[in-house]
């Protein structure tokens, strides 16, 4: 009963951990599409506060995704093989959506948004050669060798500082977990808010595992172009 208990909270300290790196990091690459610089330490501080509301549907994302593997965990409670499955494939989503995150950088400047389905399908699934040159650029390669340093870094720190969560006092790791679930409520809520007095569109701040995913059930509901029925058929 103790191995297992002592797995449950290995594999949900690391998802958590897991998942607050990937926070910050989504934050920083949202930082970067939005054109937010900063000069000085200081500035940086000032920054964060617009930094969390343009990385709302990140961090809706990120915990969306986090809350989800958490409970499959806690109800994979007395399989620790498959608490390690559950974990290990939150740990590749995690990892996948950093890579797309640092994509959509270029992505948005050449497309204008997250990548979607339609675009692939008209784009002949990037079949044209002036299109892949320009998606594949030094500045992509850039991204890229970026991205598998980041990814690495996220696995090591989320490793660290899950160890670090398992070694706190119950009480503290309590304590911290009250105190996280009221920041992001109060986060969620106020963001919310913000973005409900918003008028114009937020596709460039979307999430673009979440757009992807969403252009391809709606590509399902939607008649491709010249493949409706008209009277004419």
């Amino acid at each position: 009963m103790n191995g297992q208990k002592s797995h449950l909270e290995g594999s949900a300290s690391r998802i958590l951990a897991a998942s607050a790196i990937l926070a910050v990091f989504l934050m920083l690459v949202r930082a970067q599409i939005e054109g937010f610089y900063s000069s000085s330490p200081l500035s940086v501080l000032k920054l964060i506060p617009r930094m969390a509301l343009a990385s709302y549907y990140d961090l809706l994302y990120v915990a969306s995704i986090s809350l989800f593997f958490l409970l499959c965990v806690m109800c994979a409670r007395k399989n620790p093989r498959l608490q390690t499955v559950i974990e290990c494939t939150y740990t590749i989503l995690a990892v996948i959506s950093l890579i797309v995150a640092l994509a959509n950088i270029r992505l948005v400047k050449v497309l204008g948004g997250p990548l979607t389905y339609q675009w692939l399908y008209y784009s002949d699934f990037m079949g044209s050669v002036d299109l892949r040159n320009d998606l594949w650029s030094p500045e992509s390669q850039g991204l890229l060798a970026l991205a598998i340093m980041m990814a690495s870094f996220l696995l090591v720190v989320a490793r660290s500082a899950a160890a670090g969560i398992r070694n706190a006092p119950s009480h503290r790791f309590r304590s911290i977990g009250f105190a996280g679930i009221g920041c992001l409520a109060v986060y969620f809520s106020v963001a919310t808010a913000w973005i409900a007095m918003r008028n114009h569109d937020d596709l460039k701040r979307t999430n673009p595992v979440v757009s992807f995913f969403r252009s391809i059930i709606s590509s399902r509901q939607t008649p491709a172009l010249f493949t409706m029925n008209t009277p004419l058929t």
